[in-house]
């Protein structure tokens, strides 16, 4: 069935942006009191094998 054009969201202006700048007060993971910044720009991955400390260690 095709969208009708209520359902197509408005498309977000250039000028508008969302930016993470730290993921901090974590629950449930074994990185009390610790932060992690991310770059101003570009992409910030965190990765590894299991058991490697990706969530605080």
């Amino acid at each position: 069935m095709p969208l009708a054009e209520g359902q197509i969201p408005v498309p977000i202006q250039a000028e508008i942006g969302i930016q993470l700048l730290v993921i901090k007060n974590l629950r449930n993971v074994n990185a009390e009191n610790q932060q992690l910044e991310v770059g101003a720009k570009g992409l910030t991955t965190v990765y590894g094998g299991n058991g490697s400390g990706k969530s605080g260690g």
